[in-house]
C-alpha cells in the first residue's frame, strides 16, 4: 500500500462519507483500486464499503490480501452478537 506519498487518482476516489478520509490506497491491476480510509476499505469488486467493524480476519501473503469479512448470525445472544465468517475477499496486490 502506499503511505502518504502520492495522491489517489480522482477516478479511483470512493465516495466517502461525512468525516471519512483516506487513509492509504493500492492499486489492483491497471483499472482499480483498494482504498483504506477511516471507516473501512473499499474494495475493487465491491460497491459498498465494508467497515472494519465487519472485519473478522485480514491477511497479507506478500501477494495478496485476504479479507474474512463476519456477518451477524444471532443478533441478541444474552447481550451479544454471535457473528460467523463469510467467504474470504481475495485481493491480488502485485
Amino acid at each position: 500500500m502506499v503511505f502518504f506519498k502520492r495522491r489517489l487518482p480522482s477516478r479511483f476516489r470512493p465516495t466517502l462519507g461525512g468525516n471519512e478520509r483516506v487513509v492509504a490506497w493500492a492499486m489492483v491491476g491497471e483499472d482499480r483500486a483498494v482504498v483504506a480510509t477511516t471507516a473501512g476499505l473499499h474494495l475493487p469488486e465491491q460497491t459498498d464499503r465494508l467497515g472494519w467493524h465487519e472485519i473478522h480476519k485480514a491477511t497479507w501473503t506478500g501477494r495478496e490480501l485476504i479479507i474474512v469479512p463476519g456477518r451477524v448470525v444471532e443478533p441478541d445472544a444474552g447481550g451479544y452478537q454471535v457473528l460467523a465468517d463469510q467467504d474470504p475477499v481475495i485481493v491480488p496486490l502485485p
